[in-house]
């Protein structure tokens, strides 16, 4: 009977130990919580996230390592635990903020669901958190690039409007001042005539060949 305890003990630990491989191997953060929120089990991917081993984390809360979250990742935390505790959703998916401590900071897309028990009843959460700070790096990348196009296309559509404005205002310039340079041309030659007029008429050399000139 002893034989037989030890051999299944055995086979237990060794299922463990491969399960324990299985999640090291996998580069997610994947950690289960109980309902007081403490670290039940985790891989070493989530461990490195926080900057501690595995031993440290298991029995704490998150509440322990605040410093390498913000508040509004935590609130995001307890929100989603607090909907899957109560059964009103069967999984919720958060961004939360990291960092490691050594001035390492991640992004992380946690997903969370219940793991339920046979009567029904919820005990523990089972978390998958995906690192996404390149992603959310090159969202803000792209963010700011579209900003910028609209920037210049709003200084670009600017330039084009008073380019428009520029050119109007030039073409009527030039209908107004074509005329006007005629005028200006015929009253100085006009002017011109009857100074000439004027002389002759006092000099009496006036003649009608003159007036046939001013005409």
């Amino acid at each position: 009977m002893k034989s037989e305890i030890e051999s299944v003990n055995s086979k237990l630990l060794q299922s463990e130990k491969e399960i324990r491989a299985i999640l090291d191997a996998d580069p997610s953060s994947i950690f289960v919580k109980d309902r007081q929120g403490r670290f039940k089990m985790a891989n070493r991917a989530a461990a490195k996230t926080l900057g501690v081993s595995v031993e440290d984390m298991i029995g704490k809360t998150m509440e322990d390592f605040k410093e390498r979250t913000d508040d509004e990742s935590l609130k995001a935390m307890r929100d989603a635990e607090e909907k899957l505790f109560s059964g009103q959703n069967d999984s919720e998916v958060y961004m939360v903020w990291l960092n490691d401590g050594s001035g390492n900071a991640f992004v992380h897309s946690v997903k969370k669901i219940p793991i339920i028990n046979e009567d029904g009843t919820i005990d523990y959460l089972l978390s998958v958190a995906s690192d996404v700070t390149e992603l959310q790096n090159k969202n803000e990348a792209l963010k700011q690039s579209l900003e910028n196009l609209k920037k210049a296309r709003g200084q670009l559509l600017e330039q084009e409007k008073w380019a428009a404005i520029g050119a109007f205002v030039a073409g009527i310039a030039h209908d107004v001042n074509s005329p006007l340079g005629s005028s200006i041309t015929i009253t100085s030659h006009a002017k011109r005539m009857l100074e000439t007029s004027k002389v002759a008429l006092e000099s009496g050399n006036f003649k009608t060949v003159s007036t046939a000139r001013i005409l």
